[in-house]
Parts: structure tokens; C-alpha cells; sequence
């Protein structure tokens, strides 16, 4: 008894009424948790096409010339302290030009991708293997069916070493981060995803527009912890576009991506208009872009960009339009994205099988 009369209580730390074994399953947890709705969202991209074979397989080798290389650098919501960051690498090479029909063309494509938040505490990565053929469906070779197909391993992270728990704080100092907080070092899991899509394209050099529909996530990985476990489930991605040119070259690009799964559902629209500079036109042409995506419910982006050649620049920012701009004024997202193509040799026809310089992705 105390000196009041009342029953003494006895102080217990929060890592004491929480048993070890069950803090690591309620962290892994919210691990799986995060890791399911983070898989489902598919890291959307503003520049929708940027990131072609993140959207769908069947993009790959639409492109002149031997490869195509594509890098994609975002950070969202930079101005907090451990903003979100993702990189992507995208590359596509032809391949069997000598075996199939003159007009058809068959790809295949590398996808790897970085994205992580709270400064490393939560991770994934992604390295996948990609293929794609299209079937000239017209005698003039300008209409292709395509059909792509890619599997992925993925790894998640969960770092407890980025985490704060109750027992780094001390007495009238606080927390400190050189306190063991004696949980360990995280939990990971590694899986095995598939995708597969359907596309629809009419290339010219004048008038242009492609069709698609992708499936991901057809084998719902699912990730295990002892009793726990999370399945992704599938998602679906449909994704247009089209491109106008005028007698002087400039040209107008439009685009759309709609993606839905039980975690995510959003729509992105996007319009660019690009001026030609010195009145060429494919590897000698110079084009400066500026345009707009809308992502429906969730921000407006401006977008600036720059082709010379073979190489070809974007960037836009997101500005936020939905409720989440009122956490933290200035919230928002930074997109930059590189094209370069090559060529073995200019002069061979069979890497020239599209009749115009198709850069919508």
C-alpha cells in the first residue's frame, strides 16, 4: 500500500508488456501490409509511358533501331525528411530480325527497379526479364498486334535499424539513437511475380496511336512470416496514346493509363505539344516539348521536355490537388526521366520497321 491508501502500481516498459515475439509479428505486420498496398499501387508514374514495361510488357521493341535504354529518377514529397525515392532502368533490344517476317518485330527487355521511404526503413526492389513479339497485321506494316509477358523477383525490407522504439528514449534526454533497441535487424521477403499484356498500334509518320491492355501480379505472390501472410492481388492496366504532326513536324501527344486493383484505382491523362526546332525529323530532328498530366483526385504536373536525336529528356512536378496537400504545404513529386536509342547500323532497314520515330513511351 502506498502512504495515500492506494494499491502501489508497478511501472512496466512498453517493451516488457509486449512480449518480443509478439512487437516482431505486429511490426511484420504492418510490414506486410505495407508491402501489399506498395505492390498493388505498381509505383505509378506521371509520365505514364516513361516507364513502358512497368505499364505493360507488350511495349517492348516498338522503338527504331537496335536498343533502347530508358532511365526514371521520382522523389515525392521532398520536402519531408526521408522523402520517397524510386529509380528505374529500362532497356529493350530486337532480337531474331532474320528469322520472322519483314514487317514483324520481336524484343526482349530488362526492367529494375529501387524504391524506398523513412530513409531506407522500408524497401523494394525489382529485376525482371521481358518478352515481346508483334504481328504486322496490314500489308503495309503500319498495324501490329503485340504480346508481351515478363517475370520479376522482388524483394521487400523492412530495416528496424531505421525505426524508433520506445526503448531508445532515456530519461530527460530522450530519444538516442546509439540505444540498442534490441529487436534486431527487420524482417525481408522475396518473390516471384508475373505480368503479362496486349497491344494494339498503328505507327505512321503523320498520325500514330497505340491501345493496351496488362494484367500484373496473375500469380498473387504471396509473402509468409509464421502465422502471417499477405497475398497481392492481381491488377489490371489500361493505357493509350496518340500522336499528330502538322506539315512543319511539330507534333501533338496525348496519353492515358488507368490502372484498378483491390488496393489502388487511379487515372492519369496527359498532353504534350512539341515544337520541331530545326524542321528534320527522326535522328536528325530537335523537338522542345511542354505539356500537362492530371491524375485524377490526386495532383496536376507541369511537363518540359527535350529531344535531340536519338536522346530525349522529361521533367515535370507534381503538384498536389487531393487532401494530402494539407499535411505539408509544398507536398508534391519530382520526375525526370532519359531516352537514348542505338543503332548498330543506321542504314539497316530491318531496324527501321516503324514508319516514323514513335516516342509517346
Amino acid at each position: 500500500m502506498s502512504v495515500d491508501g492506494q494499491p502501489k502500481t508497478k511501472k512496466v516498459s512498453m517493451n516488457k508488456r509486449i512480449k518480443l515475439p509478439h512487437l516482431k509479428q505486429y511490426c511484420f505486420g504492418f510490414f506486410l501490409l505495407s508491402f501489399k498496398i506498395a505492390s498493388a499501387q505498381m509505383i505509378p508514374f506521371t509520365q505514364n509511358y516513361s516507364a513502358p514495361l512497368m505499364v505493360n510488357p507488350a511495349t517492348n521493341g516498338l522503338f527504331n533501331g537496335r536498343a533502347s535504354m530508358q532511365s526514371n529518377f521520382k522523389s515525392q514529397w521532398g520536402n519531408v525528411a526521408y522523402p520517397y525515392v524510386t529509380g528505374v532502368f529500362n532497356g529493350e533490344t530486337r532480337i531474331l530480325d532474320n528469322f520472322i517476317g519483314a514487317n514483324d518485330i520481336a524484343a526482349v527487355g530488362l526492367l529494375a527497379v529501387y524504391d524506398k521511404s523513412n530513409d531506407g526503413g522500408f524497401k523494394q526492389t525489382q529485376i525482371g526479364g521481358n518478352f515481346a513479339f508483334h504481328k504486322a497485321i496490314d500489308q503495309s506494316g503500319s498495324l501490329r498486334l503485340g504480346f508481351g509477358a515478363q517475370m520479376s523477383y522482388r524483394s521487400y525490407l523492412l530495416d528496424y535499424t531505421k525505426l524508433t522504439f520506445q526503448s531508445q528514449f532515456a530519461p530527460y534526454i530522450g530519444y538516442n539513437s546509439s540505444i540498442p533497441s534490441g529487436e534486431g535487424f527487420g524482417f525481408s521477403s522475396n518473390i516471384f511475380d508475373y505480368s503479362a499484356g496486349l497491344l494494339l498500334s498503328y505507327l505512321e509518320q503523320d498520325f500514330s496511336y497505340y491501345i493496351g491492355i496488362a494484367g500484373s501480379h496473375l500469380n498473387r505472390p504471396t509473402s509468409k512470416n509464421n502465422n502471417l501472410s499477405f497475398s497481392i492481388p492481381p491488377g489490371l492496366t489500361a493505357h493509350g496514346g496518340i500522336s499528330l504532326s502538322d506539315k512543319n513536324e511539330n507534333r501533338l501527344y496525348g496519353s492515358f493509363a488507368h490502372t484498378r486493383s483491390e488496393a489502388s484505382n487511379f487515372t492519369t491523362l496527359g498532353i504534350v505539344y512539341g515544337r520541331n526546332i530545326n524542321g528534320y525529323i527522326d535522328e536528325d530532328g530537335d523537338e522542345f516539348q511542354i505539356g500537362a498530366f492530371m491524375r485524377f483526385k490526386d495532383s496536376f504536373a507541369p511537363y518540359v521536355g527535350y529531344k535531340k536525336g536519338n536522346l530525349s529528356v522529361g521533367l515535370n512536378y507534381d503538384i498536389t490537388t487531393s487532401e494530402l496537400r494539407l499535411a505539408r504545404a509544398g507536398a508534391g513529386s519530382l520526375e525526370l526521366n532519359l531516352k537514348m536509342m542505338l543503332f548498330d547500323d543506321p542504314n539497316n532497314d530491318q531496324l527501321r520497321k516503324l514508319k516514323c520515330r514513335f516516342i509517346l513511351w
